[in-house]
């Protein structure tokens, strides 16, 4: 038996071995986070063929530029331009959209009408929480040095319990612990790492679906308020250490000079019908023991905790959650939006940033 296991001990430790050596020489694994660092992938193309959401189109253009952002390379004299990042999870990154489609770019067409010397990019990446923004900033956008990141947060936050403690490291060679270690300088185990980190996303429901409600209308849940209570209950015991979070993105980018501004996260479920499908978006049934009215409750705890600490630290900040109207033209799924959701957003938070950015740059307003 002794001699069994360590039999098995030398074959498990020549197989992550070779394993190792083979994910160093080719890793068909594209992680956007390794440890404590952010990896981007530049001047790649993808070309997204569709057949699982009918109301996006069949085929769109995913175009990563040579930071790694999509949108127009970082134009020469940089300085002299009023340079814009937009910072968030896949409803900033919009994956499924073509590159012209995205909200982002649709912002910078608007803003481009009323301003000289305009750049922006759209630096969000699916999955990523406030933890990630915190490193995308401190690895890539202050180096850039920007005028402004909007930052659209909250939806990769909700549930999350393991930002707390990664959250306070932010500089790439530290390391906190052997695990630490391990996926910071290992590819198996980074490798590892993020296929868990995939999992417990999908298990959150942070993976874009496809929603039919005109299909599904019959699928309702009628929840108590007490049973809704003791989940939001439970939430707010989060809060605390997200606002950190929120802070901690403030702090950077005042100390690099760079002018934060803060979204809300909108959602297609809550109280009120659809104006399409007339269903119920309150009793609506998400999954077991979760309505519309449930996901939407929970994710206003950390909008109002995103307006709170811009209200605080008198930041500028757009509530495109209570802009947005709910509406299924404007969502595939819970919170990602369609060509025409991503049109609206871009004209709501054009309203609300135009006077505010005319304040800030007066030099390139055009007259």
């Amino acid at each position: 038996m002794r001699k069994r296991l360590l039999y098995y001990c030398y074959l498990f430790i020549v197989t992550c071995l070779l394993l190792e050596l083979a994910l160093r020489i080719y890793n068909p694994f594209h992680f956007t986070v390794k440890a404590n660092s952010i990896v981007l992938t530049a001047n790649k193309t993808y070309t997204i063929y569709n057949n699982s959401i009918p109301v996006l189109p069949p085929v769109a253009t995913h175009t990563k530029n040579s930071l790694g952002f999509r949108g127009a390379n970082k134009p020469h004299s940089f300085s002299n331009y009023l340079s814009i990042i937009t910072v968030g999870g896949s409803t900033t990154e919009c994956y499924y959209l073509h590159d012209t489609a995205t909200w982002s770019f649709q912002l910078q067409q608007k803003l481009h009408q009323n301003f000289s010397h305009l750049w922006l990019n759209n630096a969000g990446l699916a999955g990523h929480s406030t933890y990630g923004h915190q490193l995308l900033l401190c690895d890539y956008i202050v180096q850039l040095k920007p005028k402004v990141v909007l930052f659209l947060t909250g939806i990769n936050d909700v549930t999350r319990t393991d930002l707390t403690e990664s959250d306070k490291s932010n500089i790439k060679s530290a390391y906190k612990n052997p695990g630490s270690f391990l996926s910071q300088n290992s590819e198996l185990c980074n490798v590892v790492l993020n296929l868990m980190r995939s999992r417990k996303a999908a298990i959150n429901q942070l993976q874009d679906t496809y929603i039919d409600l005109a299909a599904t209308r019959n699928d309702t849940l009628v929840l108590s308020q007490p049973f809704i209570d003791s989940v939001l209950h439970n939430e707010t015991d989060l809060l605390p250490a997200y606002q950190q979070r929120l802070q901690n993105l403030i702090n950077t980018c005042r100390i690099n000079q760079i002018i934060p501004v803060f979204i809300t996260q909108p959602s297609l479920f809550g109280l009120g019908a659809d104006p399409l499908t007339h269903v119920n978006l309150e009793t609506y049934k998400l999954e077991d023991k979760r309505n519309g009215k449930l996901f939407w409750q929970r994710l206003e705890l950390y909008n109002r905790a995103t307006k709170a600490v811009c209200a605080t630290e008198k930041i500028h900040c757009i509530d495109l959650a209570n802009s947005l109207p709910k509406n299924s033209a404007f969502f595939y799924d819970r919170v990602h939006f369609t060509n025409d959701g991503a049109k609206a957003v871009a004209q709501i938070v054009h309203q609300n940033l135009f006077q505010y950015l005319a304040a800030q740059f007066p030099q390139h307003v055009k007259h």
